[in-house]
């Protein structure tokens, strides 16, 4: 027999909204004081602020209280089950640098991930301030409305494409590898973090983006909306994503035609 489910995806989905909500909440506390909060180096070099640890907090409490005996891997702490294939994945805070420097291109994930495949998240930008919530064959919703049906971009040569650099490569590099992509699109974007791109092309404003050498911490929430709104999230071979695994090669996000352009682009040239 099959073992049930840790959590069903409408409660996994409930969860995560609330714990984004929580997050942001936090985190709009700080986003107006710019240079009078705690900032700092991680042992890797990457920066850290007392608004990432605030949210982080928010996000663990919520968690911890909405659906306890769940594992939490986050960017900032790891709270691990004994034999649990199952996890929450949370960025408290994604786009760290951009937040700190009073930018608006961050954002919130929470997404909960069982035996590698995703259940539901959710995302919170600075100006989508209500959460989208969602998960593959559930759809999205924004706050507890039903989200508008997905009517974005469709052709790669008339769509904006973003391409976030990640720790372990340098953007010349993923600029290099993605070349003919680059090429391809209208126009290339970057924006420091993982959840306002994606967040983007979930609300049909952008036509794709590629996360090379993805923590999925990172991208999870949006991955799991994407999903949720008919997209298609993957490898660069067009193969679904192990969420379990802590880090992967690319996540490319698009919508199916954009989706199978960027792959030829990648795989032919």
């Amino acid at each position: 027999m099959q073992d049930e489910p840790v959590l069903n995806a409408e409660a996994a989905r409930c969860v995560a909204a609330e714990a984004v909500a929580r997050g942001h909440a936090a985190l709009e506390q700080y986003a107006t004081a710019q240079g009078t909060f705690q900032e700092w180096r991680k042992e890797d070099g990457s920066l850290v602020t007392a608004a990432d640890l605030a949210s982080d907090d928010e996000i663990a409490a919520c968690i911890r209280r909405l659906a306890p005996g769940t594992s939490i891997l986050s960017e900032e702490r790891t709270e691990a089950i004994p034999g649990q294939q199952a996890s929450w994945l949370v960025d408290p805070l994604c786009g760290t640098a951009p937040f700190a420097q009073g930018l608006v291109n961050w954002g919130v994930s929470v997404a909960f991930q069982e035996d590698g495949r995703l259940v539901a998240g959710a995302f919170a930008t600075s100006m989508t301030k209500t959460p989208w919530s969602g998960g593959a064959g559930m759809g999205v919703r924004v706050g507890e409305e039903v989200a508008p049906a997905y009517s974005g971009p469709s052709e790669l040569g008339t769509s904006i494409v973003c391409i976030e650099n990640s720790p372990g490569g340098t953007f010349p590099d993923h600029v290099n590898t993605y070349r003919d992509v680059l090429r391809r699109a209208e126009h290339v974007h970057t924006y420091g973090s993982a959840v306002f791109p994606g967040a983007q092309v979930c609300m049909g404003r952008m036509g794709a983006v590629l996360f090379p050498e993805a923590d999925l911490v990172h991208v999870a929430g949006v991955a799991a909306v994407a999903e949720g709104v008919g997209l298609m999230v993957s490898d660069a071979q067009g193969r679904g994503i192990d969420w379990s695994a802590g880090h992967a090669s690319l996540v490319l996000i698009a919508p199916p035609r954009i989706h199978a352009q960027v792959l030829d682009a990648i795989n032919h040239g």
